[in-house]
């Protein structure tokens, strides 16, 4: 009898064969049409997803466009937020409100629009507003908002409609004035008019038109509180009491009380507006806050794939602060930091055993987030780095490799970026010779930097292992 073992398609899944010497020759034919028809299927699968995930990358970079584009015509093309790893920034619809969170130092701006002509009073009071609703917020950030806008997609809770409260119209592709005054029912010079526009000119996707006409709303209409706000026991009153739905409006008032900058700001579009701001903090102990919020996701995935769970309370702080609506630049997203198109993937394949697109709202889930950056963490040391046999060791490349891939680490060893040819050099090597080499000879000063800090707060966590 012989025996055939082959690997299909490459994705992992072995065929065992058992024939007899006297096999027909059209049945080993059959096999072979089979195996080639899903290997060429299962490519063409793997081909769809990476172009899925091409085309998300795509709309994240016209949709961050957009926002900065937008966002500079009300605030000025040098002053426009943008969401960090370690920064939530929020945006109101039109724009005109927004708030930053600093998870990492602690410190809090808010900061609206307002008439001109608005009294003391008036002025506190809108800012107020925006406080409290900062306080109660999820929320959707501007880069989501904008996706939204562009290409479709639900609203997030906690995100306040306009400053003005007033009923509205975004703008989407292929919109013209003319269309969208017959649409709405209103003359064409009435709509433009109210949006400060030329009757005659072009309407940008995403713009947020005034509906004239219709009546307008109190000032919080269309917003609601978050059901899980992501400032929860990290804002307290005067007395040290929490901020809570209940008392939220009051911590708002007190905190306008202590003092508002008003100054004008231009934006690109050549207006020149008046904005209200605040600046805030978040009670000093504010990681450790949302550090236990996460605790139980920590406990149950870190236990399911194996990983230490105060590394991943390490790894979540330098990575985004414990943010749960982290986004940085790569685009990488959520308390790990995964990146779609590499990380992520990977980790959703090992984990869900197969292959699709990890979009940005799967990984701002707290539960699905942490849980693909242990099973990644996993993968890092057990397949990866699986060579390198002291456990230690291991983890300090592990951890290097989790902000730089693992081929960065090897050359760190070698002048290759094979881990197979680093591993007898690193085995060679104590943990503490391996970690003195990661910190001298990676190649990028960031993840020289990087294992120093996962490593050094390890210990702030021992107690929850």
């Amino acid at each position: 009898m012989r025996t055939c073992i082959a690997m299909a398609g490459g994705i992992g899944r072995l065929i065992l064969l058992l024939t007899l010497p006297t096999t027909a020759s059209a049945q080993t034919q059959s096999f072979e049409e089979w195996l080639a028809e899903d290997r060429a299927a299962f490519i063409e699968y793997s081909e769809t997803v990476t172009r899925q995930y091409q085309e998300f990358v795509e709309q994240e970079q016209k949709a961050f466009e957009a926002f900065v584009k937008e966002a500079g015509r009300v605030w000025g093309k040098d002053d426009v937020w943008v969401p960090e790893s370690k920064v939530w920034v929020q945006y109101s619809e039109d724009l005109e409100e927004r708030s930053g969170v600093d998870f990492d130092g602690g410190g809090v701006r808010v900061q609206v629009v307002v008439d001109a002509d608005s009294d003391e009073a008036a002025i506190e009071a809108e800012l107020a507003g925006a406080v409290e609703r900062l306080a109660l917020s999820g929320t959707e950030g501007p880069i989501q908002m904008f996706r939204r806008r562009l290409f479709g997609g639900k609203k997030s809770s906690g995100t306040r409609s306009s400053a003005q409260g007033g009923a509205s119209y975004t703008v989407r592709s292929g919109d013209t004035l003319w269309g969208l005054a017959r649409k709405l029912g209103v003359s064409r010079n009435d709509l433009a008019r109210a949006n400060g526009i030329d009757p005659e000119g072009w309407l940008r996707v995403g713009q947020v038109l005034a509906i004239p006409g219709a009546a307008p709303a109190k000032p919080a209409s269309g917003w609601k509180p978050s059901k899980n706000p992501l400032l929860s026991g990290q804002l307290q009153m005067r007395d040290g009491g929490a901020v809570t739905p209940n008392n939220a409006a009051d911590y708002a008032r007190e905190a306008v009380a202590q003092g508002v900058e008003v100054r004008d700001v231009k934006g690109s579009d050549g207006r020149t507006r008046r904005v209200a701001g605040v600046k805030l903090s978040l009670i000093p102990e504010h990681i450790r806050v949302r550090a236990q919020r996460f605790r139980p996701l920590v406990e149950k995935f870190a236990g399911k794939y194996g990983v230490l769970p105060s590394l991943i309370y390490a790894l979540m702080e330098t990575e985004s602060s414990f943010n749960p609506r982290a986004r940085s630049g790569a685009p990488a997203y959520g308390l790990m930091q995964l990146v779609p198109r590499s990380g992520a993937r990977d980790a959703y394949r090992y984990v869900h055993k197969q292959d699709k697109l990890v979009p940005a709202s799967f990984l701002y889930n707290p539960s699905n987030n942490v849980e693909l950056g242990c099973a990644f963490m996993h993968i890092l040391s057990n397949r990866y780095l699986k060579k390198i046999t002291h456990p230690l060791s291991r983890m300090f490349c592990a951890i290097a490799a989790y902000n730089t891939g693992a081929g960065n680490v090897a050359r760190a060893f070698t002048n290759t970026r094979s881990v197979n040819q680093a591993a007898p050099v690193i085995n060679d090597m104590s943990p503490d010779e391996v970690y003195t080499r990661l910190r001298n000879d990676l190649p990028y000063e960031e993840t020289r930097n990087y294992i120093k800090k996962v490593t050094e707060r390890m210990p702030q966590y021992s107690a929850w292992n």
